[in-house]
């Protein structure tokens, strides 16, 4: 994997992290006005699972960002290919004449 990146491909990235952290923090300050931890074990056990569901939000998110960044590769490659190919197919043609 290479780590030198542009800073224009380090934004949606960085965008996804923040909607995802910002949704987090809303689905964490309804479930505490909703459900208010009763005892230190339950409220231990409520942190670690909002940890998680955190996690899993921004691993959602990246997820998205990387399918994302993979069709916009592979749209790529198929415009190169397909300028190839017509430059092939002139380059035949000239040749015929």
């Amino acid at each position: 994997m290479q780590t030198t990146t542009t800073a224009g491909s380090d934004e949606p990235l960085k965008l996804a992290l923040a909607m995802a952290l910002l949704r987090s923090k809303l689905v964490n300050k309804t479930s505490e006005t909703s459900h208010p931890p009763s005892d230190t074990s339950s409220s231990a056990a409520l942190k670690w699972k909002r940890k998680i569901e955190k996690l899993n939000l921004v691993i959602k998110e990246l997820v998205k960002e990387k399918d994302e960044e993979k069709e916009r590769f592979n749209r790529i490659i198929a415009g190169l290919l397909a300028e190839k190919e017509k430059k092939i197919r002139w380059i035949k043609m000239l040749c015929l004449i």
